[in-house]
């Protein structure tokens, strides 16, 4: 991810020494996904146009999308028995070796007893998965 921002920085700090500048308010993450929001439509049309030109490495496949099109986070609640003295770090490593747990949020830990309850920000890819093989 950083080394996608770096690039299309890169790209953005070249375009300030031509005619038009693009402008941004802001970049952010957010599961897997690099969002940039644009100040005006000049920017949005300037970051569509480079779409072909964004190629931070051999092989990257980049796509711009529309504020529609990103995905969502979904809502999951785990309850965790037995884990109170484990880290919520621990238990993301721990419990999840095979899924993308860097891109998730944990929204809230409650220590419940000798249980601890974790509210979580999961991707939809994920999520998805999870339904389909469970956990």
């Amino acid at each position: 991810m950083e080394e996608i921002q770096s690039f299309i920085l890169e790209a953005i700090v070249e375009e300030q020494e031509g005619p038009y500048s693009p402008r941004f308010y802001g970049i952010n993450r957010r599961q897997g996904v690099l969002i940039f929001t644009c100040e005006n439509t000049n920017t949005a049309e300037w970051l569509k146009g480079k779409h072909d030109s964004l190629k931070p490495w051999e092989g990257a496949s980049l796509r711009i999308v529309p504020k529609e099109e990103i995905p969502r986070a979904r809502i999951a609640t785990v309850y965790l028995p037995k884990s109170i003295h484990e880290t919520t770090d621990k238990i993301m490593k721990v419990q999840n070796k095979e899924l993308s747990v860097g891109e998730w949020n944990v929204l809230r830990r409650s220590d419940e007893g000798k249980s601890v309850l974790l509210t979580l920000a999961v991707d939809c890819a994920t999520a998805n998965k999870l339904e389909k093989e469970g956990p």
